[in-house]
């Protein structure tokens, strides 16, 4: 048996997640590993037939594939969306048809499940049958247990390829559009006072398939009275994605801040800003590369939620529906900053009129909410991810991410848990039989959840009466 392995992760042979495939490789001397790093070679990858050939030669005799990489803000590392750009333009990405295939991850779990709903997405335009992933915690290889449920997951990938396990897709193929946005009608422009607004966007002026995301642009830049700061990514000097070295952690100093201008930008034009506006054409599940190449150097600032308060504005050309994995990138990424979504514009229903109201609306909502420093409730991706990077910073990640810890003490956010002292007596009282009987029997218990609430309900209408008399 042959497999073909794509690490995806910029570090090449010394990645985390490719000792699992080392493992494994010793586990199972009988299987050929064909391990290609096309996270550290990509551009060679495409550049360099001789490269490419190789893989394309592998991909040829494999009976399986493994994609491998660590999570980067929410998604595979910018590397390897840039390849899987690249494969699905050429073709190579016939090769990868009807392989059985698996994904691997390692991560502290940070949405970790969008990652592998992207690739299990990318395996089904690329027409392969997705057995399923394995998701390791960084330090699950130390743990026998861990080697177990690996070997486990291994031997029913093993199996599928041996029966050609039959699978049906997840995610509908993405239907391609010809449109181009255009408003003809009058633009009135929003009144903005002492608010910054800063538009991030990739589109090429030279480029047809990004004419309707220009046109959505230069809609919203109008109405914010074109006082906004535009920050294109194909301008911007970037000269690499993040290659997770860490040397940020001490003081978010970047190893390429030298080389490029990205970290002056991201502080003087885009951190300053009060309003955010994302804008890019839909690729292959996400925005482009660029754009995943801007969000992987925005760990910079390590786990810190640099987009704290700040009202966010997405807008998408291409059928937004159809790209689940990249909303709840969205959505849940900036749920975990705290930054308020005002929600998407998308030139998905091709309807021009529609679009114009939902710009317009949604503009006018960004200032209002940014006036009134209104961000949305928090969900479960917020409590979850600020509770998931609390504990491992606190447990061992505060040794070296040192800037991170000194945000986090600073901003009281090793925030454990205390049970109140009612709660500790109404716990001890809570062990006799009598007490159970009596509370339950009485629908006391009702009562000692609401009571708190009841006292704010009925202090508010005690105002409105006092107000009335």
């Amino acid at each position: 048996m042959k497999l073909v392995i794509i690490n995806g992760s910029p570090k090449g042979e010394k990645s985390v997640t490719l000792q699992y495939i080392q493992f494994l490789k010793k586990k199972f001397g009988h299987i050929d590993f064909r391990i290609f790093h096309v996270g550290k070679m990509y551009k060679t990858l495409e550049m360099n037939s001789e490269n490419m050939n190789a893989l394309e030669e592998a991909l040829k005799n494999a009976d399986g594939i493994i994609w491998t990489f660590g999570v980067y803000i929410d998604l595979v590392p910018y590397q390897l969306k840039r390849f899987i750009e690249h494969i699905m333009n050429t073709e190579c990405k016939s090769l990868f048809t009807n392989k059985q295939v698996i994904t691997v991850s390692t991560s502290a779990r940070w949405l970790d499940m969008i990652a592998h709903n992207y690739m299990q997405a990318i395996c089904d335009d690329l027409n392969m049958k997705y057995v399923g992933f394995y998701s390791a915690e960084t330090e699950d290889l130390i743990k026998e247990n861990e080697q177990e449920r690996l070997e486990y997951f291994f031997r029913d990938f093993e199996n599928a390829i041996v029966t050609d396990r039959p699978y049906e897709k997840r995610y509908a193929s993405i239907e391609t559009s010809d449109f181009v946005y255009s408003n003809d009608k009058p633009i009135i422009k929003k009144e903005i006072v002492n608010k910054r607004v800063t538009i991030i966007t990739d589109h090429n002026p030279n480029e047809s398939k990004d004419q309707s995301l220009m046109n959505m642009v230069e809609h919203i830049k109008f109405l914010y009275d074109n006082t906004c700061k535009v920050v294109n990514l194909n301008d911007l000097d970037i000269k690499n994605g993040c290659i997770a070295c860490f040397k940020c952690a001490y003081e978010n100093k970047c190893v390429f801040e030298a080389l490029d201008n990205y970290n002056e930008t991201l502080n003087s034009d885009i951190l300053t800003a009060d309003i955010l506006v994302f804008a890019g054409r839909l690729s292959e599940r996400y925005y482009s590369s660029r754009w995943k190449m801007y969000f992987d150097r925005n760990f910079v600032y390590g786990h810190i939620p640099i987009y704290r308060n700040k009202q966010i504005l997405v807008v998408t050309s291409g059928k937004l529906s159809q790209n689940q994995p990249f909303r709840d990138s969205i959505e849940m990424g900036q749920d975990w900053h705290r930054s308020n979504l005002v929600g998407f514009i998308s030139d998905e229903s091709e309807d021009n009129n529609l679009i114009a109201s939902l710009i317009e609306t949604h503009v006018d909502r960004s200032i209002i909410m940014s006036e009134n420093s209104y961000v949305k409730t928090p969900t479960f991706a917020s409590i979850g991810i600020s509770k998931l990077i609390r504990d491992e910073l606190f447990r061992y990640q505060r040794s070296i991410m040192k800037a991170d810890n000194r945000f986090y003490k600073s901003n009281r956010l090793y925030d454990f848990p205390k049970m109140q002292v009612g709660h500790s007596i109404l716990g001890v009282f809570y062990n006799f039989k009598w007490f159970r009987k009596y509370i339950h029997s009485q629908s006391r218990l009702d009562d000692i959840f609401i009571d708190p609430h009841k006292k704010i309900v009925n202090s508010i209408c005690n105002e409105k009466g006092a107000k009335n008399e």
